[in-house]
């Protein structure tokens, strides 16, 4: 009887044991299936925040390239765009296709190719001529577009087509793609832009729409559970856009059964297999993220490589040692174009390997894009920094002799110290800024706040300078040359006079026009301005005056031989007899040996639209005396230099040279005159005309016509005639 007792209460207590068991599991079950569901979720929108980031950051940068690109044109002169150069840009960067459209006045738009697509997506996207921006076509390519703008208007603008396969090998990238569906949306009108669904999905191609339709509902929250599915959202930046992540929990639930299925069996083996789960989760989504880290051409970071972890090296070091370089290989389409693009690769893959060899502990190497590399150098001064990108481009040339003999690879280089509140992705614009800054290779440049200052004056200057064209705010002013006792010629002169800004002095807005091109149609608004003011003087019946007007050399070297013809044209509108109008050109112009075949093409077009052509500067080079020999030259001007500190040996040499030039019926003017003895002097020698303050600074219309009336120098000393 005790036996069956105790029996009874072993079997009672066994029981309640395994009960107790089974409840500790169940309540264990329940707590840890909370924890995985935690895991779980921040697992998928951390994968999806990663997607959408690396989304962003290839966007970005098709973005800069066609911002870079139009920015390009519009310095580049018209006749170097062809079809050629937007093939090699393409296929640089890794578009299908580029495409430059032309905006007429009329804001129509015409273009090439003629794709419908394209027609009708530029006619629903005008802010495309506003702002650079990426959007889709149709449904399998992604456009980046950027506007060309010159004097604040929009003329032309950069179109880059790019396959949707870029952002679709990022998806592959993520871990799970394969049983799951991701959808980059746009939030603002729910269009579904790209859409990739797994081999195994959860759910079928009817039901997407209303579960994409509901979360739009719910203010597309950044994590959701519809029944047995996890959706995560995240905002891709500078887009309307947001990637979408559908997945099965039970898919999730799976994946990291492999961790967890030792705890469904022992429940005192839970906390091991959780540690481990995680491990390998951690371990998964670092190595991923590390690919999303690298470049694919070079294997080094790219920008968002670069980015995060030029951070971790600021953490670390705790200091402010560090500049950022950036590096632009110069003409790189020359290896594209010489040795092909896939040597063109090895070369990028061979700069980065040298820049990270160069580069030391905690420093940092990226390419950026095409031929652009970031460097993060830990350095005290400027110098140091200076010193090490010259090193790192010796070592570059010198590997690089050792395959393709006396080539030499150039870089353009900028740099900007960071400071304490400096932000890296700043300061990576502001060395971009930098290495555009002069025209010197491999030189440092490195980002000076001053000098910001002054691209920002002459950019408002240059953004002036179409309406004032317009308003005629550009006025001539006459300088006399005065032979005997009146003057007979003068020298046109252009002043800008802004209703705003009031008098922009030449030495502002000349060197600056010379440098982007305007200077061409400001010359030929000067001459137009000359021949109508000629025109004026003879419809009034007065005398007829020689007047010479200067072509700048930026005008003379790159508008082609055929300028002429425009100035002809001019010429003939206003009809100007033949030898009232003389170019003035500079000495330095025709001394380059290799110009000198276009020049004397140049200056005879002109010569035989009844123009004459003076040489202004002439004296001080060492081959002056052969140029008159080369070209057909009128009238020489002797350099101002002659008549300062002036000596026995300067007067004989003027006195002979003004000899020479009359026995080759050349005229001559001698500038730069303020003393009344130089006058004596010079007419002595038989100079024909004499030109400076002697006689009177540039004049206005209105003053000049005063003055060319008198007789010199009775009535002309007075002050009203010295003007700007």
């Amino acid at each position: 009887m005790n036996d069956v007792k105790k029996q009874k209460r072993y079997v009672l207590g066994g029981s309640i044991f395994v009960l107790l068991l089974l409840v500790c599991f169940a309540v264990n079950t329940v707590m840890f299936n909370n924890k995985m569901n935690h895991i779980v979720q921040q697992y998928m929108a951390d994968s999806n925040q990663q997607l959408a980031e690396h989304i962003s950051s290839l966007l970005k940068s098709g973005e800069e390239f066609v911002a870079d690109f139009a920015d390009t044109l519009t310095r580049m002169p018209e006749f170097l765009l062809t079809e050629e150069l937007l093939k090699r840009k393409a296929d640089a960067i890794g578009f299908e296709n580029i495409a430059v459209v032309s905006v007429n006045e009329k804001n129509e738009i015409s273009f090439s190719p003629e794709e419908e697509e394209l027609r009708e997506w530029l006619g629903d996207n005008e802010e495309a001529a506003t702002e650079p921006r990426a959007s889709f076509l149709g449904k399998k390519q992604i456009i980046f577009s950027a506007p060309v703008v010159k004097e604040k208007k929009t003329e032309k603008i950069v179109l880059g087509l790019q396959s949707y396969r870029e952002i679709h090998s990022l998806i592959k990238q993520t871990d799970n793609w394969r049983h799951g569906i991701r959808v980059l949306i746009n939030r603002t009108d729910g269009e579904i832009l790209m859409m990739e669904k797994g081999e195994d999905s959860f759910v079928s191609e009817e039901e997407i729409p209303g579960i994409l339709e509901k979360v739009r509902q719910s203010g597309y929250k950044e994590m959701s559970k519809f029944g047995n599915r996890f959706i995560s959202v995240a905002q891709v930046e500078g887009t309307d856009w947001v990637q979408i992540s559908m997945m099965s929990q039970n898919v999730l639930k799976g994946k990291m059964g492999k961790y967890t299925g030792t705890y469904f069996v022992l429940i005192l083996g839970e906390f091991l297999v959780l540690t481990a789960a995680l491990y390998a989760f951690q371990r998964d989504m670092k190595k991923k993220e590390v690919l999303f880290l690298k470049d694919s051409l070079t294997g080094g970071y790219n920008r968002e490589g670069f980015l995060r972890m030029s951070q971790e090296c600021i953490g670390e070091s705790n200091d402010t040692d560090y500049t950022v370089v950036c590096l632009n290989i110069c003409d790189f389409r020359h290896i594209n174009e010489l040795w092909g693009e896939d040597t063109g690769n090895k070369a990028l893959k061979f700069v980065c390997r040298v820049l990270e060899e160069k580069a030391g502990k905690k420093e940092l190497v990226c390419r950026n894009s095409m031929d652009h590399f970031f460097l993060l150098l830990r350095e005290e001064t400027e110098e140091r920094v200076s010193a090490r990108a010259a090193e790192m481009i010796d070592t570059i040339n010198e590997k690089i002799h050792e395959k393709f003999s006396g080539y030499n690879m150039e870089f353009y280089i900028g740099a900007c110290r960071l400071s304490v509140e400096e932000n890296i992705e700043k300061a990576m614009g502001k060395a971009i800024y930098a290495s555009k800054q002069g025209e010197e290779r491999n030189v440092c440049r490195f980002y000076d706040e001053e000098a910001a200052e002054k691209i920002k004056e002459e950019q408002e200057i240059n953004a002036l300078f179409a309406e004032s064209l317009e308003n005629h705010d550009f006025k001539i002013y006459f300088q006399p040359k005065v032979s005997g006792d009146k003057p007979c010629q003068a020298e046109a002169l252009v002043r800008w006079v802004h209703k705003e800004r009031g008098v922009i002095y030449p030495d502002q807005f000349i060197p600056l026009f010379e440098h982007n091109g305007k200077i061409c149609e400001l010359d030929l608004y000067v001459f137009e301005e000359v021949c109508r003011i000629e025109s004026d003087w003879l419809k009034q019946g007065k005398e007829a005056m020689e007047i010479s007007v200067n072509i700048s050399r930026f005008t003379l070297l790159n508008a082609g031989t055929e300028i002429w013809e425009k100035y002809r044209s001019v010429k003939e509108k206003y009809n100007i007899p033949d030898n009232l109008i003389e170019i003035e050109l500079t000495e330095n112009i025709l001394m380059d040996e290799s110009q000198i075949a276009y020049m004397q093409k140049l200056l005879q077009g002109f010569c035989s639209c009844g123009l004459k052509v003076a040489l202004d500067d002439f004296g001080f080079a060492y081959s002056s005396l052969s140029l008159l020999k080369a070209f057909d030259i009128d009238t020489i001007k002797l350099d101002r230099r002659f008549f300062i500190d002036e000596n026995e040996k300067s007067k004989k040499i003027v006195k002979y040279i003004i000899q020479l030039a009359h026995g080759l019926n050349m005229r001559v003017v001698a500038e730069g005159i303020e003393e009344d003895g130089q006058i004596e002097v010079l007419q002595e020698i038989g100079c024909d005309f004499i030109q400076g303050y002697v006689y009177s600074k540039p004049l206005p219309l209105e003053k000049f016509n005063i003055w060319r009336n008198k007789k010199v120098p009775a009535e002309l000393t007075a002050g009203i005639f010295f003007e700007i």
